[in-house]
């Protein structure tokens, strides 16, 4: 039901029903704004197929990108009950159904949430003055010569030397926390011969990179009507899309992360002769550059979706439920 959906909070709907859906198996691949890889399975069977009211859809990204607002409820077919939608659903099917109107007063709602997210665990990395140390020390272990002379580590460890410096990569090029803000307004009603429901919800998830160059924006609009047109037919009408944007590092986040630990804190962004001029660290690669739109430049994708379903029934008379 929306009520057990909504007390998890996400940018995905995937990330929301997690543990809520017996016998449904999800792995999120990545936490990066815009990546919507979640691997889902029924059983470990494999990609199930995916019904929005009554329509398949193609893969698990549809329902990722859903606006979990709209949704009234979702269940799961397994095994033979899945067989009436043939073979595409031999892994199992998630059948979602969006909110309808009702009859009544018209009704707006309207929910926001603004949060931030961090990290469950990062990694840290020793000063430039201790990894020298242990870079001796290996050294001494296997025999060969020590890299680092008794005065050049005393000029690390007191780090007031050009050239002698410790830069923490981590903390200069990540932030602590990201920001998220999901918004939504919604209005249903109608009368004995119609009912609406429309909604708009936008979403907005940062990454850690501290230079900003992670974003994710996202737009949602909904509207689905029925009228009763005549004594014995019913239409049900649905107007439905999604606008969204991302911007982010060339490659991928894990491509700048990579760097950002591994880079030799005694190797800062720049030279020490010329501060305008970069340097280069770990794997031939400046973190600080990388993550720097003017420098490096950006991957950014857009992507706009759109769909409408016309559903008519008519009650044959004299033959009860059809």
């Amino acid at each position: 039901k929306s009520e057990e959906i909504m007390t998890t909070k996400s940018t995905s709907v995937v990330s929301n029903i997690q543990g809520k859906l017996a016998g449904v198996l999800i792995r999120q691949q990545s936490g990066e704004p815009g990546m919507f890889t979640s691997m889902v399975s029924i059983r470990g069977f494999g990609a199930p197929l995916l019904v929005i009211d009554g329509v398949a859809r193609d893969g698990m990204s549809d329902l990722e990108r859903l606006n979990p607002e709209d949704i009234e409820s979702m269940s799961v077919l397994k095994d033979a009950s899945a067989a009436i939608y043939g073979m595409n659903a031999d892994n199992g099917v998630i059948i979602v159904t969006t909110k309808k109107g009702a009859k009544g007063a018209t009704k707006f709602q309207f929910n926001t949430l603004i949060g931030t997210k961090e990290p469950t665990s990062l990694l840290e990395s020793v000063d430039a003055y201790t990894y020298r140390v242990l870079k001796n020390e290996m050294e001494r272990n296997i025999g060969k010569p020590a890299l680092f002379t008794d005065d050049e580590l005393a000029k690390w460890k007191a780090g007031t030397e050009p050239g002698y410096q410790d830069y923490d990569w981590i903390n200069e090029t990540l932030n602590d926390f990201a920001s998220q803000a999901q918004l939504n307004l919604s209005a249903s009603g109608g009368n004995e011969n119609v009912t609406f429901y429309s909604s708009f919800g936008y979403l907005t998830d940062n990454g850690l990179v501290a230079s900003d160059i992670q974003k994710y924006k996202k737009y949602n609009f909904r509207t689905n009507l029925t009228a009763k047109m005549s004594k014995r037919l019913t239409g049900t009408f649905t107007f439905s899309g999604k606008y969204d944007e991302n911007r982010s590092p060339q490659g991928s986040y894990f491509w700048l992360f990579k760097p950002i630990i591994a880079s030799d804190r005694g190797i800062g962004p720049y030279t020490v002769n010329n501060p305008l001029h970069l340097a280069s660290n770990s794997e031939n690669i400046n973190p600080l550059a990388f993550a720097t739109e003017s420098i490096s430049g950006y991957e950014k994708w857009n992507n706009f979706q759109y769909q409408s379903t016309v559903d008519l029934s008519y009650e044959v008379p004299g033959i009860t439920g059809l």
